[in-house]
């Protein structure tokens, strides 16, 4: 679903809209998992805010939604937009150095968003690969309808689609799949359940004496694990967001009289 310009921007108004097409067409075409590989800054709480407001009508439907965590880190309190809600996946950024399958020389990179968010819940929820991440960008042969972004890209040429990209976003991309490989394992999980096998499962960064090498606030519970994500065992009854209640979020605004 297209909610993004040329520019790569967009408005409130257009990533509501394209969410609620999601929710109005969940049944229509199966769809378990909404990547939300966009931010806004957080200017008033969550439950007020329209686009996280949203989000939480997606996860009340049944679907899984991950969301950035933002790419103005490393400082505290600078989770974005819709990342900052508590009851979503909040996906921060690794960068592997371009050595997969070897974690020595893995790094928290410096713009990764970190909590809490500025309603004091911790995030980002865990870490996913996010540097020099090929993906595709289309790039019309014409020239005709090619996106501002592709030919802005230091790597752009004519004939080329596959691009090497940076951010929370591309990590949010990745995790996203993961949750699509749990569903397809097991279809029942609800999105709460999801969110607890998900963080769970994570590795966080272990230094020789088993200590962090960053605090949660900034690699959450680690690095997303598929291996047990989608094939571990877990309690059934386990779930996240257990003292939490997004009926009873969604039910009430926000009173600015005193």
């Amino acid at each position: 679903v297209r909610v993004l310009n040329d520019d790569g921007a967009g408005t409130y108004e257009t990533f509501i809209k394209g969410i609620q097409f999601v929710g109005a067409n969940k049944a229509v075409y199966n769809v378990r998992v909404l990547n939300l590989s966009l931010r806004a800054d957080a200017t008033v709480p969550y439950f007020v805010d329209p686009l996280d407001r949203a989000a939480e009508q997606a996860w009340a439907s049944g679907i899984v939604v991950l969301a950035a965590a933002g790419n103005v880190g490393p400082y505290s309190e600078s989770i974005t937009v819709p990342g900052n809600d508590p009851y979503v996946i909040t996906v921060g950024a690794l960068n592997e150095n371009r050595t997969p399958g070897y974690w020595a020389d893995d790094i928290l990179p410096g713009w990764s968003a970190a909590g809490p968010t500025l309603d004091g819940f911790a995030k980002p929820d865990i870490l996913a690969p996010g540097s020099q991440i090929v993906s595709f960008m289309y790039n019309d042969p014409t020239g005709v309808n090619t996106q501002k972004l592709v030919r802005l890209h230091p790597d752009y040429s004519v004939t080329t689609s596959l691009f090497r990209m940076n951010g929370t976003s591309m990590s949010t991309a990745v995790a996203s799949g993961v949750v699509a490989l749990m569903l397809q394992v097991n279809s029942g999980l609800t999105p709460d359940q999801v969110k607890y096998r998900l963080i769970t499962s994570a590795r966080p960064a272990l230094d020789r004496q088993d200590n962090p090498v960053y605090n949660t606030l900034q690699q959450g519970m680690g690095r997303v694990w598929a291996p047990d994500a989608v094939l571990g065992a877990f309690d059934a009854s386990a779930r996240a967001n257990t003292d939490m209640d997004i009926n009873a979020d969604l039910a009430h605004g926000y009173d600015t009289e005193a």
